[in-house]
């Protein structure tokens, strides 16, 4: 009498729970990494969208020949940019976000020709895991970021 052997097809449960749980530990290995993406790219997307607003606020100043400041107020976690008929626009950024500043009365103001009318200053963002500093050059109203 003859055997037979029937070769069998697909996972056994065992082999089922081991790849599983070798593609759970590599999912929550990469999971801290994505984190602390996510904390730079929160700050970074913060800054370009306060750079584009801050040229913005000057070219504003010089086609309206008027002046245009930017406010900012940390405690609604916002700043808002309005010249002399009222608000042009308002920004508000999330919570985990701090944003301080050592700038005259919390603004920058440009005049009507897109000069900056008081001091330079920095501006300090940060949130658990990365701080920086946007620097404010009086005599060029030019900005650029330090980390």
């Amino acid at each position: 009498m003859e055997k037979k052997f029937i070769s069998e097809k697909g996972f056994v449960y065992f082999e089922l729970l081991m790849t599983l749980f070798i593609v759970s530990l590599l999912f929550s290995l990469t999971i801290p990494s994505f984190q602390s993406l996510s904390s730079h790219f929160e700050i970074e997307n913060w800054i370009e969208q306060f750079t584009a607003d801050y040229y913005w606020a000057q070219q504003e100043a010089v086609d309206s020949d008027q002046w245009v400041e930017i406010l900012f107020k940390p405690a609604f976690y916002s700043y808002e940019i309005r010249n002399g008929n009222g608000s042009l626009k308002k920004v508000y950024y999330d919570s985990s976000i701090k944003v301080t500043e050592n700038l005259l009365n919390h603004r920058i103001m440009f005049n009507g020709f897109g000069q900056l009318a008081q001091q330079s200053g920095t501006i300090t963002v940060k949130n658990a895991k990365i701080t920086k500093k946007i620097v404010i050059q009086l005599l060029t109203g030019q900005i650029h970021v330090e980390s």
